[in-house]
């Protein structure tokens, strides 16, 4: 706002595009967690797998995106009753990073 160039309005833009492009995906790959209260976490190790593969496979965690960790948390909580669930939801999300575009 001090400094209305247009590399400030392109620098805007990317960080605009790129949040809606983080609030899309875990929208369509976590919709039952979006909205759902958030469990305290106890499946650490889960929660781990998720976080490491999220990031070597779609983008590191930055300030806007870890208000999405909670999906995390959700659904590894959910998977308590189901330890093989883990995999699948590692393939999942791995699906989803590789068909996910993240940059303009």
């Amino acid at each position: 706002m001090n400094d209305p160039s247009a590399e400030n309005h392109q620098a805007l833009n990317a960080e605009v595009f790129h949040r809606m492009k983080v609030d899309e995906f875990f929208s369509q790959t976590y919709p039952q967690h979006i909205n759902s209260e958030t469990p305290l976490p106890t499946e650490f190790d889960c929660y781990r797998t998720l976080i490491e593969t999220y990031e070597q496979n779609c983008e590191t965690f930055d300030d806007y995106s870890m208000k999405y960790m909670k999906t995390f948390v959700s659904e590894c909580e959910g998977m308590k009753s189901f330890p093989d669930a883990l995999q699948f939801s590692v393939s999942k999300l791995e699906g989803y990073c590789k068909a996910f575009s993240f940059t303009q």
